[in-house]
C-alpha cells in the first residue's frame, strides 16, 4: 500500500506533457545510480543528467549535471525531486543503472520493484554493480572533457558482445525473484585509474544475493554454459 501511494506521487515526475516544456528545462537522465548507507540505512539516488546550456533553432549546447537525492527508501528518495526541481526528469533516456555493492548486497529487488509500474521508466536498461564510491564516480562524470555516459554504455554493451559476461536488464533482474531455479550474475565494476573496469560478478539466486563473487574463470565458465 505504501509503495502504491509513493508511485502515485511519482507520476507527475515521470509523465505529463514534458514535450511542451522549454528545452532548457528538460532533464534527460543518462545514468542512474542507487546507493545504500549501511550506517544510517538511508538510500541515495544519483542522476547524471543532460541539459541544454543554451538553445537556438535546431541547435543546443548539452552539458552534464549530477543530482543526488536521499530518503528512507529508493522510491521516497526519487520522490524528493518534486520538491527540489521545477521540471520533471525524463527516465526513458537512461542508458545504464549503477548500484553500489552495499545496495546490491541488501535485498535490492525490494527497493527496485516499483520501477516495473513506473510510467516512462527504462526497465530494459542494463544493471551493473559498482564496487566503489558511487558519489565520487558521479561527480567526476560531469567533467566536460569526458563522455562518461557514452563510454560506459559502450563498455557495458561490449561485455556481452565480446562474450565476457551477459548483461542483465533492470526488468529481468526484478522478475528473477519469481524464478526459483534461476541464477543471475550482475557484472561488477571497480574504479581503476579514473575509469571503470570489470572486476567480477555478484551472484543472485531467486533474486536474493548469495554474497558469492564470481572471479574471471567462473565468469568464463558461465558464458560457456550459457552458449551450450
Amino acid at each position: 500500500m505504501k509503495k502504491t501511494l509513493i508511485l502515485l506521487l511519482l507520476l507527475p515526475l515521470l509523465t505529463g506533457c514534458w514535450d511542451r516544456l522549454d528545452l532548457k528545462k528538460l532533464h534527460l537522465v543518462d545514468v542512474n545510480g542507487f546507493d545504500l548507507n549501511e550506517k544510517t540505512g538511508e538510500v541515495g539516488a544519483f542522476f547524471l543528467i543532460t541539459k541544454l546550456k543554451s538553445t537556438g533553432q535546431g541547435t543546443g549546447e548539452p552539458i552534464s549535471e549530477m543530482k543526488e537525492l536521499k530518503g528512507p527508501t529508493l522510491a521516497e528518495a526519487i520522490g524528493q525531486w518534486e520538491f527540489t526541481e521545477q521540471s520533471p526528469f525524463i527516465g526513458i533516456s537512461t542508458r545504464v543503472y549503477l548500484i553500489s555493492k552495499s545496495f546490491a548486497s541488501d535485498d535490492p529487488i525490494s527497493e527496485l520493484d516499483f520501477l516495473l509500474g513506473a510510467p516512462y521508466s527504462s526497465i530494459n536498461t542494463p544493471l551493473v554493480v559498482v564496487d566503489g564510491d558511487l558519489s565520487k564516480i558521479f561527480e567526476t562524470a560531469t567533467d566536460p572533457k569526458k563522455e562518461f555516459s557514452k563510454d560506459l554504455n559502450e563498455f557495458v554493451i561490449s561485455m556481452e558482445k565480446n562474450r565476457t559476461i551477459p548483461t542483465i536488464s533492470m526488468m529481468n533482474f526484478i522478475q528473477s525473484r519469481d524464478e526459483p531455479l534461476l541464477d543471475i550474475a550482475l557484472p561488477m565494476l571497480s574504479p581503476i585509474n579514473s575509469s571503470l573496469e570489470l572486476n567480477g560478478a555478484l551472484l543472485y539466486r531467486n533474486g536474493t544475493p548469495t554474497v558469492k563473487i564470481l572471479d574471471r574463470d567462473q565468469k568464463k565458465l558461465m558464458m560457456l554454459m550459457k552458449s551450450g
